[in-house]
């Protein structure tokens, strides 16, 4: 199989853009809380912190696909958009929710760059890179097996 051949399925790959999504998300929500972003809903005295909103997004990009059914395996920029869509939610998710699972309400800086929560996120992300590389795997030998018969 050619350089570009690879690179095609890789580029094709769903996986690879909520791999972008994900990583995207939490940059951002990092760098946002990291600079003293504090925009937060609160009703009642709960604060509505990212996780909700990525809840939102993944649950949003979760009906579209459904809607879109038929027409986002057919369109390639559609299902690299819900893909993206869907990543930059679940990393919100990620990003949000392991601090809370370690802290409870508490939120401070020193939780949030803790090793643990960042062990947490570099696992998820590993997780995507491995399941990059096994769907690509994957697909080429489904397409090697079809040309063969």
């Amino acid at each position: 199989m050619s350089l570009n051949k690879a690179l095609d399925r890789v580029l094709g790959n769903p996986v690879l853009y909520v791999l972008v999504g994900t990583l995207l998300a939490i940059t951002v929500a990092r760098i946002y809380v990291l600079l003293g972003g504090a925009v937060t809903l609160a009703y009642n005295g709960v604060y509505l912190h990212h996780l909700f909103y990525g809840v939102i997004i993944v649950v949003v990009v979760g009906i579209l696909s459904f809607l879109f059914n038929e027409r986002a395996f057919r369109n390639e920029a559609l299902k690299r958009v819900l893909a993206l869509a869907f990543g930059f939610g679940l990393g919100l998710i990620i990003d949000e929710s392991n601090l809370l699972i370690l802290t409870g309400q508490e939120y401070s800086l020193s939780y949030y760059y803790s090793p643990y929560n960042v062990a947490i996120e570099f696992t998820v992300v590993l997780l995507l890179v491995i399941g990059l590389v096994v769907s690509t795997v994957t697909q080429t030998l489904i397409i090697r097996h079809r040309k063969k018969r």
